[in-house]
């Protein structure tokens, strides 16, 4: 609550100047992560979170402006994390409770990470974008419109994977993004590989 006083009467005093400013916070540290219970949220403060609950809580708090701070640490997994449905329907819902600014961390873009990518700009373009037709189009656009389709079913087959992962490992716990262990191999099953290979070879 001292935070969140401390922050309105800054913007109080920042406004009598300029009724256009605004500013930002990252409601990410203990200080700062729970809604405040005394101090009222200032309508010029924007409010950035790396966690879905925490932009829910400060919404039904009233808080109008609001952030998603995304982490899209692929680099730490060993299988491709491809799940391009699950991030537009994740967009579009925090888009309905008010979210309205996106900050990607992405450290690394490569071959295995690159359509999400791709979906994921053409989607905070137009969220009622239709994330298949968006990998076609990648898929046509960086391999032909030969080559594109085949392309499309393999990233589709990780896209089975990766929901298969997040269905086995549900409710068991938060998973360290940096682990290497056997929860992140979950979701192959034996014939996935020699699926993938048929559809570029």
């Amino acid at each position: 609550s001292r935070y969140f006083t401390f922050y309105q009467k800054v913007l109080d005093a920042a406004n009598k100047n300029d009724p256009e400013i605004k500013a930002c916070i990252l409601l990410y540290s203990d200080a700062t992560s729970m809604a405040p219970v005394r101090a009222k949220i200032h309508p010029a403060l924007i409010g950035m979170s790396t966690r879905e609950h925490t932009i829910r809580e400060f919404a039904a708090k009233g808080m109008k402006q609001l952030g998603y701070w995304e982490h899209q640490l692929d680099q730490w997994y060993p299988l491709p994390r491809h799940y391009p449905h699950a991030m537009a329907e994740k967009l579009r819902d925090l888009h309905r409770i008010g979210v309205r600014e996106y900050f990607g961390e992405v450290y690394t873009i490569g071959a295995a990470n690159s359509p999400k990518q791709y979906i994921l700009g053409r989607l905070l373009w137009d969220l009622k974008s239709d994330p298949d037709e968006l990998l076609a189009e990648y898929c046509d656009k960086g391999f032909g419109p030969k080559a594109g389709p085949y392309v499309k079913k393999y990233y589709d087959l990780w896209e089975k994977i990766c929901i298969r992962e997040n269905e086995a490992n549900k409710g068991k716990g938060k998973i360290s993004i940096r682990s290497y262990g056997a929860e992140k191999f979950i979701g192959l099953r034996h014939g996935d590989i020699e699926a993938m290979e048929k559809q570029l070879f």
